[in-house]
Parts: C-alpha cells; structure tokens; sequence
C-alpha cells in the first residue's frame, strides 16, 4: 500500500478485526464465511468511495461465497495470482484466474513468478516474533 501511496494512490487498507495475521497467530481469527466478507465489505464502504478494487492473493467470486459477483463490479479490477500459494492453492488460483475471464469492467491480473500467499504482505518485519510462533 505504501508503494501506491507513494506514486500518488490514495490508498484504503483497513485491518480487518478478527482477519489480522496477528489475530491468527494469537488463535483469535474469524471464521472464513460469507458473514466475514460482509463485515470485510462494510469497513471498506465506511472508510472511502471505491473507484477501483484489487484482490491480493484471494478470488472475489468463488464456491464458498456465493453471493460475490465479479460480473456485478463496476470499477477497475486488478488480481493478483500468487504462482506457489500454499494457503490457497492452485485451487485459488483458479478462481481468480476465472474471475478475471468474468470480469466486465476494466481488469487487470499480474502472475509474479515464485509468489507465494504472505509475499503481497509485509510479514518479512515481523522478524522473531512470526518465527516462534
């Protein structure tokens, strides 16, 4: 977020409650389910109008969200395949690469070579306390 902010992005990037890296490791996260994705989508209307959406890591519209259309967005799309997710999978990367063929508005999808999950993420700072956990 940092690195669009700098190039002049305004950039929105709330920590979901329940949904932080540090919520995990503390046991403490919220279930993954479509009431996630609504209390997700409700913080981010709070905070800005969306002109435009990236989905790191993760499918937008997938089997265990049926109520997310990409069909339905009507701003600039930008997906991020990360090529060796563990977390999600090649599974993952299939929805993601199919949301992108769904897409209507303008989008935009980038495929780092040896991507994994956490490398969208700034976990390298968390040093010992990510290690021992």
């Amino acid at each position: 977020m940092e690195r669009l902010a700098c190039h002049g992005f305004i950039v929105v990037a709330p920590d979901h409650v329940g949904d932080t890296l540090f919520d995990r490791l503390d046991g403490t996260e919220s279930p993954l389910n479509n009431e996630l994705v609504d209390v997700r989508e409700a913080d981010i209307r709070f905070l800005a109008r969306i002109s435009a959406v990236v989905g790191l890591a993760a499918p937008m519209e997938n089997i265990l969200y049926g109520e997310v259309s990409v069909e339905a967005i009507e701003v600039p799309l930008g997906l991020l395949v990360a090529t060796e997710d563990n977390s999600i999978t090649e599974a993952g990367n299939f929805f993601i690469r199919e949301n992108f063929s769904k897409a209507n508005a303008p989008a935009y999808k980038i495929e780092p070579v040896d991507a994994g999950h956490w490398s969208v993420t700034n976990i390298a700072g968390l040093g010992l306390r990510f290690a021992s956990s």
